[in-house]
């Protein structure tokens, strides 16, 4: 992998061609048997060579033409974040796959994380993701395909727990009433134009645009999208819809339709990594602007300085710590946050080069 330091596309790729192709082939032979042939052709129901479909993606993702137009996107969504501004994509389909690559952004490489709605102190995150079709609360049942089930633990649960009392008397909020505050429906969310510029990108694959319910979401989509700046349309696959950005793959169909979801995860992966790299936080080919929010996320930030000064781990230990302590004093409230790790790698080498 060119760009070191997370498993976000190597790793995790594999993982959902191995995991997806193993649930597909189960349904697939479980529900066979009982269903006539033009509802098994409806449902996309057959037998595919899984190695060769992800082969042949990868082949067409990186035609020249697909290069092309995944390149200038990241160079647009560089210059949206080196100007202050936001980005907002908006989705149907591929919603949930947007959202697990815009919220992974946040720790990998040390942006601000989704902003509930009633928090108006937080710095607002880069990039978000909305349905224009619902409202939030169907917009989590219809991503999770049930009803979100989140932890209603109360103070005396901790207790039960024995965890400490800093923590049990004052436990972290979340119930089903805190993820809703997310705004990941079709409500307006004021925030998400609070910074200019911001732009609102519709991404969508080729079955959607050929769908009898697409007419519906690009009036959905005008609809909630028509007070930022621009509104742009990116479409995976090969359809003659208008689109912006184009990214021109054929993805084999299946049950759960699993190379046209890797190819939505390849290509966002691509452009936040791309994105990130361009606006200088990548040391390297190393992902160095780091959140160390917990105990793997920090030990990946004392490897990265020890690897990248030539530092012991203990050396790199300490040094990350007192970088950790001084931003501390050094960040207002309210304001971005620097990657600690990416804070003394800087220090290293500006130590080093005024030495030279």
């Amino acid at each position: 992998m060119a760009i070191a330091g997370s498993t976000r596309m190597q790793a995790t790729t594999a993982e959902l061609l191995i995991a997806g192709a193993a649930l597909e082939i189960i349904l697939s032979r479980s529900i066979r048997y009982d269903t006539p042939p033009n509802l098994q052709e409806k449902l996309n129901i057959r037998e595919i060579d899984y190695a060769m479909a992800f082969s042949t993606l990868m082949d067409e993702l990186l035609t020249d033409r697909n290069t092309e137009t995944i390149a200038a996107y990241i160079y647009l969504e560089k210059k949206i974040y080196q100007e202050k501004g936001l980005v907002t994509y908006y989705a149907d389909e591929f919603l949930l796959d947007i959202f697990t690559d815009t919220t992974e952004r946040a720790p990998t490489f040390m942006l601000p994380p989704f902003r509930k709605y009633d928090d108006p102190i937080s710095p607002v995150s880069w990039a978000f993701v909305k349905s224009p079709l619902q409202p939030t609360a169907d917009v989590w049942e219809h991503i999770l395909g049930r009803p979100p089930r989140c932890l209603e633990w109360d103070s005396g649960l901790y207790r039960q727990m024995a965890v400490p009392e800093s923590l049990a008397s004052a436990p972290p909020k979340l119930d089903k009433n805190e993820i809703l505050k997310f705004l990941i429906g079709n409500e307006a969310d004021d925030s998400r134009l609070s910074r200019t510029p911001n732009i609102a990108v519709s991404i969508l694959g080729s079955k959607e645009t050929l769908s009898p319910a697409y007419n519906d979401y690009q009036h959905a989509f005008q609809q909630s999208a028509s007070k930022f700046k621009q509104q742009l349309t990116l479409i995976i696959g090969n359809v003659d819809a208008y689109a912006d950005y184009r990214v021109a793959c054929d993805p084999a169909s299946s049950i759960l339709n699993l190379m046209e979801r890797l190819a939505v995860k390849l290509i966002l992966n691509t452009i936040s990594t791309g994105t990130m790299v361009l606006s200088g936080r990548v040391t390297g080919n190393w992902m160095s602007c780091v959140e160390i929010s917990n105990k793997k996320l920090r030990d990946r930030g004392i490897r990265l300085i020890a690897e990248i000064c030539g530092l012991s781990y203990r050396e790199a230990c300490y040094t990350l710590h007192d970088a950790i302590e001084k931003l501390k004093e050094e960040t207002p409230t309210g304001e971005e946050r620097l990657s600690p790790v990416q804070f003394t790698i800087n220090q290293y080498r500006a130590r080093d080069k005024s030495k030279d």
